[in-house]
């Protein structure tokens, strides 16, 4: 039985001034500039939800001011205690008006915490831009999804990227520049072994197993009800260390002695908080299912907080996360076979990557060159590249053009 809130307006306006002051006190912060994959701006101007998903305290709130903080916005986040069961939308749209007047743009944060979120928001959309922001990718499932198909645009923030990682560390980025390249190089090892939480550049590393722990057990536990609580975080713990590697349900299921059913459910509830994500082989034909898939971690942060640091792991892991970022997790897979694998087919933009640790020419796998060939041959896709520590060169094989760049060139 659904249980009906109703609050004093003047309570009402004091927890939305209270929470804007918190919003505004931002500004007081280092505030970095986002790097978006697509102009999210064309999507403000007039009436319409641009939803911020992405993984807990990836800088959605942050991002949300930054994109309204100009306009005549109203704000609310729906985590606050004091909200607790809260229904009384049209309270809320009255103390809105009483605050702001005629107000242009809403900035919502974590409405799931609230029921009946959805046709308020259907309702505002009519008249206003919204900005929702959620840490789960089912947050647009159900009522908002059938109400609104086509009337909403998905962003999906992540954890800083090298280049925003650079920015906050106050770096220029200048590639004439030997000082710059060599600052650059050496926050690249940074980098790998702190991550890009913006919590863990201001506070430090010690902050990032109060980040997973809040992942897990509110994104994931709490929301998915899951009951053996004990069993499912160890093997949560388990998947980031098997970060970069393939991985087989069924093998899974027999090794943890729980049915395919229940660690598909699992992998499914740990991706949408995107904590880790799993990417498929890659197959021409889209009738094909494979049951491996290869793991990454949204954060080198969190791997080094349950595993021992390995370059050639994280490297693959950061560009899997670069990739996935730039394309909004759509068209990133791996290829193998009998006697080839490829870490990666970009299929948007037709390129084949191979991820490799190393610093000369001689240092490079001829099998992950001859997997690129055999990979372009099987897919079509021209674009071959290596991504390397600290190698800078362009090979000819076959007739195939593979260029080689250094992982810190690529990330920016």
């Amino acid at each position: 039985m659904r249980v009906y809130y109703y609050m004093n307006i003047e309570e009402l306006k004091r927890v939305i001034k209270d929470q804007r002051e918190y919003l505004e006190s931002l500004e007081k912060q280092k505030i970095i500039e986002r790097e978006l994959p697509f102009n999210v701006e064309q999507y403000l101007s007039k009436p319409n939800i641009l939803a911020i998903l992405g993984v807990r305290r990836s800088g959605k709130s942050t991002l949300g001011y930054l994109l309204v903080r100009e306009k005549n916005f109203a704000y609310i986040d729906f985590s606050d205690d004091r909200l607790v069961n809260f229904t009384d939308f049209d309270t809320l749209t009255k103390a809105f008006y009483e605050l702001y007047g005629d107000f242009t743009h809403v900035l919502i944060d974590e409405p799931q915490y609230v029921n009946g979120w959805e046709l308020f928001v259907n309702r505002l959309r009519k008249e206003k831009s919204v900005i929702i922001t959620g840490s789960n990718s089912s947050l647009l499932s159900g009522e908002l999804a059938s109400a609104l198909t086509g009337r909403h645009v998905d962003l999906i923030l992540f954890p800083f990227s090298f280049k925003e990682y650079l920015t906050f560390r106050g770096v220029k980025v200048d590639l004439y520049s030997t000082k710059s390249i060599s600052l650059i190089k050496n926050e690249l090892e940074n980098y790998l072994k702190e991550g890009g939480f913006p919590e863990t550049l201001s506070l430090g590393k010690r902050i990032i197993p109060s980040i997973y722990n809040d992942i897990i057990t509110k994104d994931v536990i709490g929301r998915y009800k899951i009951r053996d609580v004990v069993k499912f975080k160890e093997f949560v713990n388990s998947m980031v260390k098997y970060y970069s590697t393939e991985i087989s349900v069924r093998k899974l299921a027999n090794l943890l002695k729980i049915s395919t059913r229940t660690i598909e459910e699992w992998l499914n509830a740990i991706q949408e908080s995107y904590l880790l994500f799993f990417v498929r082989r890659y197959s021409r034909s889209p009738k094909q299912f494979n049951g491996q898939r290869k793991v990454y971690v949204i954060d080198a942060g969190i791997v080094n907080y349950l595993t021992s640091f390995s370059y050639g792991g994280l490297m693959e892991n950061v560009v899997a996360i670069q990739l996935l970022r730039k394309n909004q997790l759509e068209g990133i897979y791996y290829l193998r076979g009998e006697d080839y694998e490829v870490d990666f087919v970009d299929e948007k933009n037709g390129e084949l990557i191979q991820v490799s640790y190393v610093s000369s020419q001689d240092e490079i796998n001829r099998n992950e060159i001859r997997s690129l060939v055999k990979g372009s041959q099987i897919t079509e896709f021209n674009k071959l590249t290596i991504v390397s520590w600290d190698l800078e060169d362009e090979i000819i094989v076959e007739g195939k053009k593979i260029r080689i760049v250094p992982l810190w060139k690529y990330l920016i």
